[in-house]
């Protein structure tokens, strides 16, 4: 029986070795060109539409939002993540003082959490990606959540949080199929998918 135990709790460390592997490899490697996705534009923005403070202890935003908004997405390109924050968070700031509902700007936010995915900071990613989907739902910030979720469970010893986080990728890939709002990030989702899948089915054995 002594026998039996240990090699059973061997097999049990193999199997949590075997899996927070293949975790760590897929979270490692699945690695689009453009990860995290990148907003370039929104139908959403009024280009004509002019930002003015009202007070004068305010600054004067004298130029249309989608010109702020276009300004930190090549700020991001070029990888200069403090400027393209600032100017995102400045964006978000006009945007709220003049009134403007945050469904019209809901890509500002999934591209600030794609800004701190760069910068290493996965808990203000998720604020940002999360915030983003509060006010309007995005195929490629449902994406950008999968993946990120796929990170922080490759860090985890925990088979069972490790599934979890299988579990909440996967509801955010098919959440982003559904949407079917941008055909790269649809892509990505569905090959994001049968990754997943295979790897829970891959979890499921393991634990018979």
């Amino acid at each position: 029986k002594i026998l039996i135990f240990v090699l059973e709790s061997t097999m049990t460390m193999i199997q949590k070795a075997l899996f927070v592997s293949a975790f760590t490899t897929m979270a490692a490697g699945f690695r689009p060109a453009s990860f995290p996705f990148l907003h370039h534009s929104s139908k959403f923005f009024l280009q004509e539409t002019l930002l003015t403070m009202n007070s004068s202890n305010e600054p004067d935003f004298d130029e249309p939002l989608s010109v702020m908004f276009q300004r930190g997405v090549v700020l991001q390109r070029m990888g200069d993540y403090e400027s393209a924050l600032s100017e995102y968070e400045m964006f978000v700031e006009a945007a709220k003082q003049c009134d403007v509902s945050p469904q019209k700007y809901a890509e500002v936010h999934g591209n600030i959490g794609a800004v701190h995915m760069k910068r290493r900071d996965g808990v203000a990613a998720r604020r940002h990606f999360e915030e983003a989907l509060r006010h309007r739902e995005i195929g490629s910030t449902h994406v950008n959540l999968a993946l990120l979720t796929l990170k922080e469970g490759s860090t985890t010893s925990d088979p069972s949080k490790g599934f979890g986080a299988l579990k909440a990728a996967e509801t955010h890939c098919r959440r982003a199929i559904a949407l079917d709002d941008d055909s790269r990030s649809g892509a990505t989702a569905t090959k994001l998918l049968s990754d997943i899948e295979g790897m829970i089915e891959q979890a499921a054995k393991g634990s018979r």
